[in-house]
């Protein structure tokens, strides 16, 4: 009995099988065949779409909001009226764009502000969180209110974790309160062991910028050093029993650390200085301001500190220079499509602004849509020329005409000097220009930041919206399609794009 086949007979008895039986023999096959089916899929973003827009209820000033997709493909928004301290959720059936009022609840907010995964009131002491789903599959009525004692508050799932008031880097121990909002009860768990992981492989180092953020299952910790590093690190957010009412008496547990890792200066996670933060699912989005180049992104794995790095390459067209004139707006991004969504600010009368559709994989434009969207003037500073630093590292020089982000709104005005500085400020401290502003209330104000939300070159004033606008971007489980929620305090609206089948 032959034990063994040679490797010409083995090639010639696969030759003869069909593409279908080959999964179950070759695992080349398995990987093809998921690859292929994920491809094609991506292709189908490549079609056109259908516009339309979800019908809010007539009779409120609506506004403050958060728009998000459930399991099933429904839909939940949230909307705000400021006078009657309120937050209405709004339920769409799969496919619908007719809205079904599901639960209101009231709080006395002085504002709000869109989070992770609702809205969140503020008033006085205090913090409401009004989260949009309870699970998966159904919408919350729950309001969840605490004091502002902590250091830190973020949203993890069904937790908040509440980081307590230290010092990072010289306590001795380091604590945080997890709140389980489904429970009502406390755990305090101890995260000093993340830190000292950490702290070690900062070494002589400093850190020059740290962060904190949170996914759906873990507390994320990251930090820049002067030497060009990166470093991060993640505990994990367990849920376990005999919790307590309050966070004074609850019981301490050490909290399991998912990964502590640092990068070279090379790597593009360390080159982002100052990045931009979204989380997903159990991932963490760090990207970039637009660039000529395109958009810098890193999806860092909260369980295991694996990182995907891309370059999103700029898109052709009215999106191109929307992205270049006035920054994006929002992004998203759906795992199981495996692509990144984006779409520039708000357009005068919260009209939809051009949305873009990446290839997470390859950083290529599979698709850009700009219904309704403005086509913007070419920028007074360099004419249809998308904005790259100048002379001294800055995208502006010293003469050109800008506009400026202050208390009263978008300004106009004139850079008269690039790194200002104060006498009182420390050694080596300075602010990217000293702008005079030469509108309605003339003055001399300092940018702190060379970022678009900051400072913009003058444009098509009367093609965007003047005040802030909040935009959230949500996208579909299984289907070709994106949510957008436009959001002022009192009014808002929310457009769909899907694509055609």
């Amino acid at each position: 009995m032959v034990q063994e086949l040679t490797d010409e007979n083995l090639g010639l008895i696969l030759s003869c099988l069909t593409l279908r039986s080959l999964p179950s023999a070759a695992r080349v096959a398995r990987r093809w065949r998921a690859a292929s089916a994920l491809g094609f899929s991506k292709l189908l973003w490549r079609k056109e779409a259908q516009y339309s827009e979800v019908m809010l209820p007539d009779g409120k000033r609506l506004g403050d909001g958060f728009v998000t997709f459930l399991g099933d493909g429904s839909a939940l928004v949230l909307a705000a009226c400021h006078k009657e301290s309120r937050v209405w959720t709004y339920w769409l059936p799969d496919g619908s764009t007719q809205v079904q009022e599901k639960t209101s609840r009231q709080w006395p907010f002085s504002r709000l502000r869109s989070g992770v995964a609702g809205l969140v009131g503020y008033a006085g002491q205090q913090i409401a969180f009004f989260p949009a789903a309870a699970g998966s599959c159904t919408w919350s009525s729950k309001t969840q209110v605490i004091g502002r004692t902590h250091q830190n508050i973020l949203h993890c799932g069904e937790h908040l974790f509440l980081l307590c008031h230290g010092n990072w880097w010289h306590d001795e121990q380091l604590f945080a309160d997890v709140l389980d909002m489904r429970e009502g009860t406390y755990q305090k768990i101890d995260i000093t062991k993340m830190r000292d992981d950490m702290a070690q492989l900062l070494g002589d180092d400093s850190a020059r910028r740290q962060a904190v953020s949170s996914t759906r299952d873990h507390f994320v910790f990251h930090v820049n050093t002067f030497t060009g590093k990166k470093i991060a690190g993640a505990v994990r957010i367990t849920k376990t029993g005999g919790g307590t009412s309050s966070a004074v008496d609850a019981p301490c547990s050490m909290a399991p650390v998912s990964f502590a890792k640092s990068w070279a200066s090379g790597d593009l996670i360390a080159q982002l200085e100052e990045p931009n933060e979204l989380p997903v699912e159990d991932h963490l989005l760090l990207y970039s301001r637009w660039r000529k180049n395109g958009l810098s992104v890193c999806l860092l794995d909260a369980a295991s500190g694996m990182v995907r790095s891309q370059l999103l390459r700029p898109p052709s067209g009215p999106a191109g220079q929307f992205f270049a004139d006035r920054d994006m707006g929002a992004v998203s991004v759906s795992l199981s499509f495996d692509i990144i969504c984006g779409c520039g600010v708000a357009p005068r009368g919260l009209q939809p602004p051009p949305v873009v559709v990446w290839d997470l994989s390859t950083g290529l434009v599979l698709q850009q849509f700009c219904h309704h969207a403005v086509q913007p003037d070419a920028s007074a500073v360099l004419p249809a020329t998308p904005l790259e630093p100048v002379g001294g590292g800055y995208r502006f020089s010293v003469g050109n005409n800008v506009e400026c982000f202050t208390s009263e709104g978008w300004q106009p005005g004139r850079v008269i000097e690039q790194n200002y500085r104060e006498t009182d400020w420390p050694v080596g401290v300075s602010a990217p220009y000293q702008v005079r502003l030469t509108g309605d209330t003339p003055a001399l104000i300092y940018v702190p930041q060379d970022l678009p939300r900051l400072i913009r070159p003058i444009g098509n004033r009367q093609a965007y919206e003047s005040g802030e606008v909040d935009i959230q971007i949500a996208m579909h489980p299984t289907r070709r399609c994106i949510m957008l929620g436009l959001w002022q305090k009192s009014r808002g609206r929310v457009h769909c794009l899907e694509v055609v089948p």
